[in-house]
């Protein structure tokens, strides 16, 4: 788990970990007929995009651009030959967040995804708040009980 941290924090993508999400298997008629979105995520740490920083808030984005690309060529090719073979090949809209994007929607510090800094004492179940995934079931039994009493 501490290789895989420290991987993640200085976004080494030689073997990153990653997950996908067929957002198509979660609602029909997601994407247009004949369509999918597809959703590759993997966890990096903020210091590798900080000499971009300056240039992306002041809107000066050209190389900040350049490398979100080239990283997320990676992780597509990754992807590709592990997961969803041709995936490459057929992609039309490609859209890419990182820790950047992140802080500039969120205000989030260093860009964290679920609004807590990840570290190792604070992943797994150690984690506060642990994510949306244990919010999920919660939320769907509220909404059941207040739909019940509707």
């Amino acid at each position: 788990m501490e290789a895989a941290y420290r991987a993640a924090q200085e976004s080494d993508l030689s073997d990153p970990g990653y997950a996908v999400t067929l957002y198509d298997n979660i609602y029909k008629g997601y994407s247009p007929a004949g369509k999918n979105t597809v959703n590759i995520i993997v966890f990096q740490g903020y210091d590798h995009l900080k000499p971009f920083e300056s240039d992306y808030f002041s809107g000066n984005k050209s190389a900040y651009r350049e490398e979100k690309e080239r990283m997320a060529d990676i992780l597509i090719e990754k992807v590709d030959t592990t997961l969803l073979p041709g995936l490459a090949d057929v992609i039309e809209v490609k859209e890419i967040g990182t820790p950047l994007t992140n802080v500039r929607y969120t205000s989030n510090y260093r860009g964290a995804n679920y609004g807590w800094d990840q570290t190792v004492d604070n992943s797994g179940q150690s984690r506060l708040g642990h994510g949306y995934g244990s919010v999920l079931s919660s939320g769907l039994e509220c909404f059941g009980e207040i739909m019940q009493k509707w």
